[in-house]
C-alpha cells in the first residue's frame, strides 16, 4: 500500500541483521498462485551492514583454530596489550568463515572495524586503511574537508595531538592536499586505534594482505610493535605467498601469532555436505567424488553444491533439498577454479554479461555503474539478475562506501576472477574505460583520492588495446590519461615516503605514452627515477634521469633539466663515482639560478640538499650547514614537509659536528623547535640535538632526559632508524661524561640495526665509536673486533669513519707493542684529518687520541702539541668536558714542555 512497505521471505533473509520488521504471515500477491510469507518493514537499523551471509551449514573442522584468535582476543582485553594474529592458507580454504564466526562474538563488546587490500592497481597503498579509518569515523563520500577534520579529531578526543592525528589522516586519505609520511601515518593511525581502545576492545581485520604494498605490511607491524597499554587485536587473512615476500612476517614478536589453516578431512567434508544439505542425503559414492575433488576445500563443497543446485539436479522442498535423478553421472571439475568457470559460464546470458560487467568493476561493485557499463536496452533487468546471482551465492549485497549507491561484493575472488576472464580483451577495454568515466563523475571534487584507481582502470583499458594491435589518437589520450592519473597517485606515494609503491604505479609509464617524450612523460618519469633511487636502484634511476634530459621538452624546460641533472649528480656522488663530488657541486652551481628564476623552491631545496649530502661525505661541514639552511627555507616554501624533514637532519648533523660552538648550535635549535611546528621526525631530531648539545655544556642529566625524549618521539612515529643514528650522539656524550659502559649499550643497540638494515655508513661509524668505548674499557681484542667491522664497511669517501677508525687503532697497536704500525696508522689519522679543517669534533678526538699514541710511543713532545691541537679544537666548539679533560692531561704532563 503506499502508506506501508512489504518485503517477502526471501528479502527478509538477505538484510534481516539491518532490519526492524513486522510478520504479516503467509498474504496472496497478484501474479502469485499461492500466498507468500510477507513482512512489514518498520526501519532499516542505521549503521549495520546491509547484508551478512547467513551460512547454512555450521562451520565445521576449525574448532582449535577459533579457539587460538579467542585466546588471543582474551589476552589483549585482560592484559590491555596489542597482538598481531594472522590466518594464512590458500583460496577456499575457508579463512573467511573462521574470521567471521570469531567476529561474530566478539562484536558484542568490541570495536571491530574491516579493511581490505585491492586485487588490482598496484601502488594501492593505504586503500585498507582508509576503509577502516571511513568506518570509524562514520565519513560518507558527501563529507566536506572540514567534516571529515571534525569527525576525526572526535575520534581522539583528549588527546593533546588530536588535530595533528586528525590532519594526518586526512592526508593519508587524500582529503586535503599536503602528503603525511609513511611513519607519520603509521603514528596516527595506532594513536586513533589507541584512543577507540580507551573505551572498548578494539579488533581490526585487513583481509587479502598478500596483496598489500610494503609500506602497508611496514605499518601493520609497526601498529602491533608499537601501540601501548592499548587493547587492540590485528586480523590478517592472507594466503600462503605472503611469505614468499615477507618470510620473516610475524616473526620474533612475543605479540603475534600466525596459523595456517589446512584443508579439511574426507570426513568433515562428508559432513558440511550433510550439514549444508540438510537431509537430502546424498550417495555415499557421490559424496565420496565431490570430497576427494575438494581436496578439503570448503569453498569446492559450496560451489559444487549450488552447480548442481543450478543444473535442477538438486531441489528445495519446505524441508529439504531433494536429488533429481542419477547424480552418479554428473561430472565433477578437477579444481576449484575450474568448477566457478563452468557456473559462470553456464549462467543464463543476462546474469553473466552482468556478473561479467561487475568483475571489471572488482571484488566490491555498485548496481548503478553495473546499469552504467549495460548497453541501454538491457538496463532494466540489472536488478533481477543482481538478486538471482546473490541467491545462487555469487555475489552478495555488502555495505557502500558512497551514499546512494547499492554495493554488492563477489562471494569470493576466485569467483570475480573467473567471470573476469571469460571476457574477451575488447570487451574489458570498453569496460575498463566506462567504468573510470561513471567513477570520476561519481567522486567528483574528490578525484584525488582515488587516482590509483582511476589510474588502474585506464591503463587497463589501454593495455588492451595496444595488445589488440589498436592504434590512433584515441588510443594515445587514454594512455595520457592513464599517465595523468597514475603520475598524481605516485607523486603523493613518494612525498608520503613510499617509493616502492610510486615505482610501481609509474612501472607503464612508456606504454602509456607512446613514445611521446612530452612534458607528462619527463615528469612522471622525474618521479619515478626518485622512487628508484630510494630504493637503492641507482644505475636504472640514473638512466632514467639521462633519457629525461635527451627528451627535447627537458632543453626547453629548466625545471625538469634540472631536477634530472641534479638526480644524475646525488647518484652518481652516492655510487662513489670518481670525481662525483665535485660534478655534483658544479651541477648546483648551474641549475641553482635557473631554478631561481622560474621560481621552483621544491626544486631549489633538492638543490641545497644534494649539496648538503656532497658535502657530508667530504665533511665540509660549513659549507654543508650553509646548503641545509638554504634547504630548508626553500622547503618550507614549498610547503614541503619530507623536504623540510630532510633539510632538518643536513642542519642538525652539521651541528652537532661541525665548528658551530655549542652556545649558538642551541640558540639557533631553540629557534628551530619554533618554527618546526608538527613535523613529527624534524622535532625528534631537533629535541635530540639539543640533548647533544647540553652533554657539550656539561650538562649530562638533562642531556640524557632529552636524547631519550627526542628519540622516543622518532621511535614513536616509525623512525626507527634515524633513532637509532642519534645513539651515535648519545654514545659520544657518554664517553664525555666518563661513562664507556653507557656508550657500549647505546652502540650495541645502534650497531644491531644498522646491521639488520644494511645501514654501511651509519655501521661504519658506530663501530668506530663502539671500539673507543671497549678501549677504555681495557677489552682490546673486543675493540680490534669492531675495528675490523668499521673498516670493511666504510666507503671510500666516507673521511668521519676513516679517521675515526684509525684514532682507536693506533692507540690499540701501541698498547700491544706494535710500534711500527701504530706510527703509520698514527700519521694516516692526522693526514686524513688535515683534509678535514671544517670538522673540528673529528679533528679535536683524532689529535687527542693520537697524541695517547705517541705517549705511550715515548713521543712526549709530539703528544704535547697534539693536546695542545685538540684543546683548541674543542674550546672553539664550546665542548666544555672535553676541554677541561685535555687541560688535566696537559697539566700532569711532568717534565713536557710547555706552550
Amino acid at each position: 500500500g503506499p502508506d506501508e512497505v512489504l518485503i517477502g521471505q526471501e528479502t527478509y533473509r538477505l538484510v534481516r541483521d539491518a532490519v526492524e520488521v513486522e510478520p504479516l504471515g503467509r498474504i496472496a500477491v497478484k501474479g502469485k498462485s499461492e500466498p507468500v510469507s510477507a513482512f512489514k518493514l518498520i526501519r532499516v537499523i542505521s549503521g549495520v551492514e546491509g547484508f551478512t551471509r547467513h551460512f547454512e551449514s555450521p562451520m565445521v573442522g576449525r574448532e582449535n583454530e577459533k579457539a587460538l584468535l579467542t585466546q588471543a582476543y582474551e589476552r589483549v582485553r585482560r592484559e590491555g596489550t596489542s597482538h598481531l594474529f594472522t590466518v594464512l592458507g590458500s583460496v577456499g580454504v575457508g579463512k573467511s568463515r573462521l574470521v567471521s564466526e570469531f567476529l561474530t562474538t566478539v562484536a558484542v563488546e568490541a570495536v571491530v572495524l574491516q579493511g581490505r587490500c585491492l586485487s588490482y592497481g598496484e601502488g594501492i597503498t593505504f586503500y585498507p586503511v582508509a576503509e577502516v579509518v571511513k568506518k570509524a569515523a562514520g565519513i560518507v563520500e558527501e563529507d566536506s574537508a572540514r567534516e571529515i577534520l571534525i569527525k576525526l579529531a572526535a575520534l581522539v578526543p583528549g588527546d593533546d595531538a588530536g588535530d595533528v592525528v586528525a590532519e594526518r589522516l586526512a592526508q593519508m586519505m587524500g582529503v586535503i592536499e599536503a602528503t603525511a609520511s609513511a611513519e607519520e601515518i603509521a603514528w596516527s593511525i595506532r594513536r586513533l586505534f589507541e584512543a577507540l581502545a580507551r573505551k572498548r576492545p578494539v579488533v581490526v581485520l585487513f583481509d587479502d594482505i598478500h596483496w598489500g604494498e610494503p609500506s602497508f605490511l611496514d605499518l601493520v607491524e609497526q601498529l602491533a610493535d608499537w601501540s601501548r597499554d592499548a587493547s587492540i587485536l590485528l586480523v590478517c587473512n592472507a594466503r600462503e605467498e605472503l611469505l614468499d615476500k615477507r618470510p620473516g612476517w610475524g616473526g620474533g614478536k612475543m605479540n603475534a601469532t600466525s596459523i595456517l589453516l589446512e584443508p579439511l578431512t574426507g570426513s568433515e567434508c562428508g559432513v558440511l555436505i550433510d550439514n549444508l544439505l540438510g537431509r537430502a542425503g546424498l550417495a555415499a559414492d557421490v559424496t565420496g567424488r565431490i570430497s576427494a575433488a575438494a581436496e578439503g576445500n570448503p569453498l569446492f563443497v559450496e560451489q559444487m553444491l549450488s552447480m548442481l543446485i543450478d543444473e535442477g539436479r538438486l531441489v528445495r522442498n519446505p524441508e529439504t533439498w531433494i536429488a533429481v535423478g542419477d547424480l552418479n553421472e554428473i561430472r565433477v571439475p578437477p579444481t576449484v577454479q575450474a568448477l566457478i568457470a563452468a557456473r559462470v559460464d553456464r549462467l543464463p546470458t543476462n546474469e553473466r554479461k552482468v556478473i561479467e560487467r561487475a568483475a571489471i568493476i572488482g571484488t566490491v561493485f555498485y548496481r548503478e555503474a553495473c546499469s552504467e557499463l549495460s548497453p541501454e536496452d538491457e538496463r532494466s533487468t540489472v536488478g533481477t539478475s543482481l538478486m538471482a546471482l546473490v541467491r545462487k551465492e555469487l555475489i552478495r549485497p555488502e555495505r557502500s562506501d558512497f551514499v546512494g549507491q547499492e554495493a554488492f561484493r563477489f562471494r569470493h575472488i576466485v569467483i570475480r576472477d573467473a567471470a573476469y576472464e571469460a571476457m574477451p580483451k575488447e570487451t574489458r577495454a570498453e569496460l575498463h574505460e566506462l567504468f573510470a568515466g561513471w567513477f570520476e563523475g561519481l567522486v567528483g571534487v574528490r578525484v584525488t583520492e582515488y587516482e590509483e584507481i582511476l589510474g588502474f582502470h585506464l591503463e587497463q583499458a589501454h593495455r588492451y588495446l595496444m595488445e589488440l594491435g589498436r592504434s590512433g589518437d584515441l588510443v594515445k589520450q587514454l594512455g595520457v590519461r592513464a599517465a595523468e592519473r597514475l603520475a598524481g597517485a605516485a607523486h603523493r606515494a613518494l612525498l608520503r615516503g613510499d617509493p616502492s609503491a610510486a615505482a610501481q604505479l609509474l612501472a607503464g609509464v612508456d606504454e602509456l605514452t607512446d613514445e611521446d617524450r612530452g612534458d607528462l612523460w619527463c615528469r612522471a618519469s622525474l618521479t619515478r627515477a626518485a622512487a628508484l633511487r630510494a630504493l637503492g636502484e641507482l644505475p636504472v634511476a640514473i638512466a632514467i634521469w639521462e633519457r629525461v634530459l635527451e627528451s627535447a621538452p627537458s632543453r626547453a624546460d629548466p625545471v625538469i633539466e634540472s631536477q634530472a641533472l641534479l638526480g644524475i649528480a646525488e647518484g652518481q656522488v652516492m655510487m662513489g663515482r670518481d670525481g662525483s663530488a665535485e660534478k655534483a657541486r658544479a651541477v648546483v652551481a648551474r641549475v641553482v639560478p635557473r631554478l631561481q628564476e622560474a621560481g621552483d623552491d621544491a626544486g631549489l631545496a633538492q638543490a641545497w640538499n644534494v649539496l648538503a649530502n656532497v658535502a657530508n661525505n667530504t665533511q665540509m661541514l660549513v659549507e654543508m650547514e650553509e646548503a641545509a639552511e638554504k634547504a630548508l627555507w626553500h622547503a618550507r616554501k614549498a610547503r614541503n614537509p619530507s623536504a623540510v624533514a630532510e633539510s632538518i637532519t643536513q642542519l642538525v648533523i652539521a651541528f652537532m659536528f661541525g665548528p658551530k660552538p655549542a652556545d649558538q648550535m642551541l640558540a639557533r635549535l631553540e629557534g628551530l623547535i619554533e618554527e618546526t611546528g608538527d613535523n613529527g621526525k624534524a622535532r625528534g631530531e631537533i629535541v635530540s640535538a639539543q640533548g647533544f648539545t647540553l652533554g657539550l655544556l656539561g650538562r649530562f642529566e638533562r642531556a640524557r632526559q632529552l636524547m631519550t625524549e627526542g628519540q622516543d618521539m622518532l621511535t614513536d612515529r616509525g623512525y626507527l632508524l634515524d633513532a637509532r643514528a642519534f645513539d651515535m650522539g648519545r654514545a659520544a656524550i657518554e664517553l664525555k661524561a666518563d661513562n664507556p659502559a653507557g656508550a657500549e649499550a647505546a652502540l650495541m643497540r645502534a650497531c644491531a640495526l644498522f646491521e639488520q638494515h644494511k645501514v654501511l655508513a651509519y655501521l661504519s661509524t658506530a663501530a668506530a665509536s663502539m671500539a673507543e668505548a671497549l678501549y677504555r674499557q681495557g677489552r682490546l681484542e673486543e675493540a680490534l673486533h669492531w675495528i675490523d667491522i668499521s673498516t670493511s664497511t666504510t666507503a671510500d669517501d666516507d673521511m668521519a669513519s676513516h679517521v675515526a677508525f684509525r684514532s682507536v687503532l693506533c692507540k690499540v697497536q701501541a698498547r700491544n707493542g706494535n710500534r711500527e704500525a701504530a706510527t703509520a696508522t698514527a700519521e694516516k689519522a692526522l693526514d686524513l684529518a688535515d683534509r678535514t679543517p671544517e670538522a673540528g669534533a673529528l679533528r679535536a678526538d683524532c689529535f687527542r687520541d693520537v697524541a695517547e699514541a705517541f705517549e705511550i710511543l715515548g713521543q712526549p713532545d709530539r703528544a704535547v702539541m697534539l693536546l695542545r691541537g685538540a684543546l683548541e679544537e674543542y674550546e672553539l666548539k664550546n665542548d666544555l668536558p672535553s676541554a677541561e679533560l685535555i687541560r688535566r692531561r696537559l697539566a700532569t704532563a711532568e717534565g713536557l714542555p710547555s706552550r
